[in-house]
């Protein structure tokens, strides 16, 4: 992997399923943004929290895609899932 970032999402309590559903959506535009190189979702059902594993081009490629967001729709998506999940982590490791 060449930069990885690794995001956590705990759903809220009886929100797990919608977060599922609104990261389904969201991802298809973060997965064919410029310099992702791939996304994988990992579920842990016995604390309702997904789990983004993430390989980026560059860390650059990733922060454009979050300026990108703020600019567009999607930003939607990504306000709806910050009202379903508390307490949201990110990790990276650049290479």
């Amino acid at each position: 992997m060449k930069n990885l970032v690794i995001v956590v999402f705990p759903a809220k309590e009886e929100k797990f399923e919608e977060l599922k559903n609104t990261l389904e959506i969201a991802l298809v535009d973060t997965r064919a943004f410029e310099g992702c190189i791939s996304i994988d979702t990992y579920e842990d059902n016995s604390t309702n929290t997904i789990y983004l594993i993430e390989d980026w081009e560059s860390l650059d490629n990733h922060l454009k895609l979050h300026i990108f967001l703020d600019f567009s729709s999607d930003m939607i998506k990504f306000h709806e899932i910050s009202s379903i999940v508390h307490n949201s982590t990110v990790l990276v490791r650049h290479e």
